[in-house]
């Protein structure tokens, strides 16, 4: 029964009594008669229709609401019967469950007893791991301790160790350096010995009271080592002069192996260090020697002479001399000239043919190869084949010897004898010979695009040692390139010469006006090959002497034009050349800035020679029609005013008419044939043509539009006028034969 609910109940019964207090006996025992006289709410009626609305269902207090003439006083007794019932049964319960209850108090009291003694032994257990807890606190302290005491040990132990080791000289030790062969195990003892011998000279050795015993004996050691190390080295170094031995191969293989021993004795014996080294240097310097001198020589026999004094843009007699058997012979027996043949014993040549109208000599062709790969394919070549070589692949071939056995002999000094200063002594004997060598090439040498491209390759190998960083052969390639200048400038000097100094008369012939010269050819083909080598490093010098070149070629070219009586020729001869000129330069594919001046004075040329050539075949025409307008430009009519000076009597205008009808279809066929006759260059004459026919055109239009506006009696002259389309129509009928 719910105690709620019977609270409800009894507030129900209260509120059927009319709203009056409960009847005493009903109160509450523990509830004060006062406290209910005085009014307070112990049942809480304040509430009531809350309660009313939570227990309203309750099917007792639903049955007490809707009853309503129950005594409530009866059910009030019975339901404090029924109370009491249910604790009397309850009473009952509990005195059966009495046994089970006692049983349970028992077991619950035995548990305590095991939970004592349990919490008894967890406290002993407590106390063992404390007093554990402790004495691994008090190992960890004695490991400590312990430890510090084993790390002390062992760096006395080992600085001990090491002190001793230094000190001590074993019998092995001392039995190795003096009784064994320098190899590569007595490289092992060396460097224990240089280990003992640093130590023994140090300050840490002063403290060791054993220093004064074992000082002398490692001495001993130490000038044993020396000694065995100088006999050998030299031993080594005097094995590179033997004959036919690839010194190269020694140096690497069997040298490079014992740097070691030179840097043991740098360390420890600077004298002997330094007589090692000046052996080498000695020993070096003649196998340089003679391997330059055999390489030049076999280089002299090689080359050919590409060109001689006589091979000029301009030949004169003095140089066309110079092919006889006696100037030839002579260029190879006076030592003046260079002495190359002198200093090879090379045999005397034979006199070469006549090459005074050869102008391919002045071609660069493929003679560029040589500035290509890295030099020693020229090397080999020179070397290995028997054929003649130009004077660029011998030169290229000579400087490749000095530059790869230079670059190879400073790397090796550099990480054997870690002295990098001593190539110059090496090499000098030895570039003393081939300074030599390239004075006698260079002063021999009459080609000036062998000697441009000496410059380049002279050039390119300076870049290159650069990128090795190899700076010590700079002073050596300088020398060289301050010879190269000055006698590729000097062959230019004299090439120019020859044309300043040329007698015009004697280089025009019959007929020569009609296809370019020789000589023009030869400018345009040296000019060509010489622009084609130019690069930044030589543009300046370049263009300064090609624009003198220009200058004075052009200079000939109008002297020599002067030889022909016929103007018409004179200009005939300068498009001729000036064309040859301009074609070689497009053949080379050479810039356009090259190309500037010659166009511009082809094309004044081509303007000249198509008004001398109208005047030629239809001068009437052309002079009325240049009279007739200068006269009207004289008097401010420009060829339009209606004044008397302008009037065109019908007797001037009537032969002109009539002639040009009769002789205009032959006189576009003469220049035709002139044209085709004059100009070697079909393209160029097909130019010259149409631009002829053309202005004739003009000039005739002109001519048909002042006599209709001035002439009077024009129309009487129609029938005998040419109309235009006929002209058009004949001058593309010519157009067409090219």
């Amino acid at each position: 029964f719910d105690g709620q609910a019977g609270h409800l109940k009894l507030k129900c019964v209260a509120m059927q009594s009319g709203g009056g207090e409960l009847p005493w006996a009903l109160t509450p025992e523990n509830e004060d008669a006062d406290d209910t006289a005085n009014g307070e709410d112990d049942y809480g009626f304040a509430n009531i229709e809350d309660d009313l609305a939570r227990y309203g269902k309750d099917e007792l207090i639903a049955e007490a609401l809707g009853n309503e003439a129950s005594d409530l006083r009866k059910f009030a007794k019975k339901i404090e019967g029924d109370l009491r019932k249910v604790e009397r049964e309850s009473i009952s319960d509990y005195v059966q469950e009495s046994e089970n209850l006692a049983k349970l108090h028992m077991k619950i009291k035995g548990c305590d007893d095991v939970l004592a003694n349990m919490q008894s032994l967890l406290g002993s257990f407590q106390s063992d791991l404390g007093k554990v807890n402790m004495e691994i606190k008090s190992l960890q302290e004695r490991a400590t301790d312990l430890s510090v005491k084993t790390n002390n040990r062992k760096k006395v132990e080992s600085q001990l160790v090491s002190r001793v080791d230094h000190m001590l000289v074993s019998s092995d030790l001392i039995e190795k350096i003096t009784e064994s062969e320098v190899c590569d195990a007595y490289m092992e003892y060396l460097l224990l010995l240089r280990k003992k011998v640093s130590f023994i000279n140090s300050d840490k050795a002063k403290e060791v009271g054993c220093n004064v015993h074992v000082k002398p004996v490692l001495e001993m050691l130490r000038l044993k080592a020396v000694e065995k190390i100088r006999s050998f080295l030299l031993h080594k170094i005097y094995a590179l002069g033997k004959p036919k031995t690839n010194f190269q191969i020694l140096q690497q293989n069997v040298l490079m192996k014992f740097k070691y021993l030179i840097q043991f004795l740098h360390d420890h014996d600077e004298e002997i260090y330094d007589e090692v080294l000046g052996e080498y240097i000695n020993t070096m310097a003649q196998i340089y020697l003679q391997h330059f001198k055999a390489h030049t020589r076999h280089l002299c026999r090689c080359q050919v002479e590409t060109m001689t004094p006589s091979d000029t843009i301009v030949q004169t007699e003095e140089s066309l001399s110079f092919t006889s058997p006696v100037a030839v012979r002579s260029l190879f027996s006076v030592p003046s000239l260079g002495g190359i043949a002198n200093m090879v014993g090379a045999s005397q040549p034979a006199p070469m043919a006549d090459r005074s109208r050869d102008t391919s000599i002045f071609c660069l062709g493929d003679r560029d190869c040589v500035l290509k790969g890295d030099g020693v394919d020229v090397l080999m070549r020179v070397v290995a084949e028997k054929s003649k070589q130009r004077p660029e692949v011998v030169f290229k071939g000579a400087l490749m010897l000095v530059t790869s056995s230079a670059s190879s002999e400073q790397i090796f000094i550099s990480e054997f004898f870690r002295s990098p200063n001593v190539l110059g002594k090496i090499f000098k004997s030895a570039f003393s010979v081939v300074d030599e060598f390239f004075k006698g090439q260079i002063e021999d040498c009459y080609d000036p695009l062998g000697l441009l491209l000496m410059i380049r390759v002279t050039q390119e190998m300076r870049s290159r040692m650069e990128q090795m960083q190899l700076t010590n052969l700079f002073p050596f390639l300088d020398s060289i390139t301050m010879i190269l200048w000055p006698r590729f400038k000097s062959l230019l000097d004299a090439q120019m010469s020859t044309v300043r100094n040329a007698s015009a008369h004697t280089l025009i012939s019959e007929g020569c006006e009609k296809f370019p010269h020789h000589v023009t050819r030869r400018y345009a083909e040296l000019t060509a090959s010489l622009i084609q080598l130019r690069n930044a490093a030589s543009s300046e010098m370049l263009d300064h002497s090609l624009n003198f070149m220009r200058s004075e070629i052009d200079s000939l070219m109008i002297r020599m034009s002067h030889c022909f009586k016929v103007f018409l020729k004179q200009h005939i001869f300068i498009i001729n050349q000036v064309d040859a000129i301009i074609t070689t330069y497009l053949d080379r594919s050479l810039p356009a800035d090259c190309q500037v001046f010659f166009q511009q004075k082809l094309e004044s040329e081509i303007t000249i020679f198509v008004e001398e050539e109208l005047v030629e075949r239809f001068g009437p025409i052309v002079k009325f029609v240049r009279q007739f307008e200068d006269a009207g430009a004289a008097g401010g009519g420009g060829g339009n005013s209606s004044n008397d000076s302008c009037k065109i009597p019908l007797a001037v205008a009537a032969p002109l008419v009539q002639g040009f009808a009769a002789s205009w279809k032959k006189g576009i066929e003469s220049i035709n044939l002139d044209v085709m006759g004059n100009f070697h260059n079909m393209k160029t004459g097909m130019e010259i043509l149409k631009r002829t026919l053309t202005q004739l055109l003009l000039y005739y239009t002109r001519f048909l539009d002042a006599v209709k506006k001035y002439c009077a009696e024009s129309g009487t002259l129609s029938r005998d006028m040419v109309n235009i389309p006929s002209i058009i129509a004949e001058i593309k009928k010519y157009s067409r034969t090219f």
